[in-house]
């Protein structure tokens, strides 16, 4: 969709009550209902917001946007919107005449596969382990949408303490905060529902310490923004989000939406991802916090038992058409089927895809609770274990210290683990930096892709090679 850019010097003040302008030296009259305002005048009342709507005036082909309660807004410096193209105006919801005969069979096989992905949730006694590479790898194509070029092994690497340029670095730490709000946010709704105020807090978590610092994390915007390619400007804009003078009542209104109840709850959160995605209420981050609104809304109307849902990978295989069916909504056509289809396919293909992947972690880790015991005879196997699913690619001192158990004994049992072929070297010891070790079969799973194969006899002497891996015997 381009990127969000902000024209800094509209400003809006957040209040309502009577607006006046002032005028010293403006060349075209403005008109009001067809009556001309004489800009010779120096204040002029020019219209009571008790309504809440936002009248416009056309100033030398701007369009100006004013809610100011008694202030004198002095010309050339408006602290009001202007701006030669119209900012979107969201659609009051819930939305008329969706043509549910239409998307009634996509959202019949989506729920379908959203029910088989959630029975297999609720079979796992520690999801937030078992599920924590898949977790990482949404924050990591949820990311890439927006631009990043970090992969999952590359986070995985940089956590397990391997260097990587600066530029990747900052994507990496970008996936790092992404993933964090995703765990924060399934703590959060334990207890209490979506609000503004948790979407403040998810967007502080996303944008603190990164790119994008200076864009006022945690706040939603005051200015103008928009969307276009780099280099664009709010004249040839792609998309321009709601004026902020209207932002705290569309987004109030979100809240309500988020709140009830609509027809169908699949059909229901399609409408609130896009819906978010074009009020578009922060400075940036909007589509990362849109997309992680996905799984936390199937979560609050009980489609989930657990606020995890992955549906990123799909978006980005797609990102093209995904783009321009958001696009969609905001062009005079208003195709919210169109959009509503293809997030139900991504949906149902995303579940059989999900429950793809959890299913055989599940088979993975049933497999080693009986195979580590036989291999290190000790009490302390289903440690050993756990540290390796909630950490596939680590250091040996991180290992050490996640198993919590006597060095002299974790480092046998890392050896163990190692001719036993269920990790591998990845980085060998290098002065004293300890060697980074690599759970092979679950990064398979993961990227759902063969990146390593099982060891054969000639392998045992050769390393294995990959386009991001290399691994060392």
């Amino acid at each position: 969709m381009g990127q969000t850019q902000t024209a800094g010097h509209f400003r809006f003040p957040q209040t309502t009550g009577r607006v006046r302008l002032f005028q010293k030296s403006v060349s075209t009259p403005m008109k009001k209902s067809g009556k001309i305002l004489d800009p010779r005048i120096g204040y002029q009342e020019i219209f009571d917001f008790a309504s809440g709507e936002a009248p416009e005036y056309r100033l030398n082909n701007y369009l100006i946007y004013g809610r100011q309660r008694g202030n004198r807004v002095k010309s050339p410096q408006f602290p009001l919107a202007m701006s030669p193209m119209r900012s979107y105006v969201p659609d009051t919801l819930p939305l008329p005449g969706l043509d549910f005969r239409r998307l009634f069979r996509r959202a019949a096989d989506a729920n379908a596969e959203v029910a088989r992905f959630d029975g297999l949730l609720k079979g796992i006694n520690n999801a937030e382990l078992l599920l924590s590479p898949l977790t990482t790898n949404e924050a990591v194509l949820s990311s890439r949408i927006e631009g990043t070029q970090a992969t999952l092994d590359d986070v995985l690497q940089y956590e397990a303490g391997t260097k990587k340029p600066a530029v990747l670095v900052e994507d990496i730490k970008e996936i790092i905060n992404y993933r964090q709000a995703i765990y924060y946010s399934r703590r959060y709704l334990e207890s209490r529902p979506i609000s503004l105020a948790f979407l403040r807090e998810l967007h502080q978590i996303l944008m603190t310490g990164v790119r994008g610092t200076e864009k006022t994390p945690g706040s939603f915007r005051q200015t103008q923004n928009y969307i276009g390619k780099p280099g664009d400007t709010l004249e040839n804009a792609i998309f321009a989000p709601p004026n902020p003078i209207r932002l705290t009542s569309d987004l109030e209104d979100f809240q309500a939406y988020l709140s009830g109840n609509d027809i169908e709850v699949l059909v229901q959160t399609a409408i609130v991802h896009v819906q978010f995605e074009l009020i578009h209420p922060f400075n940036d981050g909007n589509g990362r916090i849109g997309r992680l609104l996905i799984p936390l809304f199937l979560y609050q109307k009980n489609k989930l038992s657990q606020p995890v849902f992955y549906i990123s990978g799909y978006l980005e295989q797609h990102r093209e058409t995904y783009y321009a069916r958001l696009r969609e909504i905001s062009s005079p056509a208003k195709d919210w089927n169109g959009w509503i289809e293809f997030f139900l396919d991504a949906v149902t293909t995303e579940a059989v895809n999900n429950c793809e992947k959890v299913q055989n972690i599940i088979t993975l880790y049933e497999e080693l609770k009986e195979k580590i015991p036989q291999i290190t005879r000790s009490q302390h196997s289903i440690r050993v274990q756990d540290a390796i699913f909630n950490r596939p690619i680590f250091q040996s001192n991180d290992f050490i210290k996640d198993v919590g158990i006597n060095p002299s004994s974790a480092k046998r049992f890392l050896r163990q683990l190692r001719d036993a072929d269920i990790v591998r070297e990845l980085l060998p010891k290098k002065g004293a930096n300890p060697a980074s070790l690599i759970f092979w079969r679950l990064i398979n799973i993961t990227e759902g892709r063969k990146i390593f194969s099982e060891r054969t006899e000639l392998e045992n002497n050769l390393s294995i090679t990959d386009s991001t891996f290399v691994v060392h015997k």
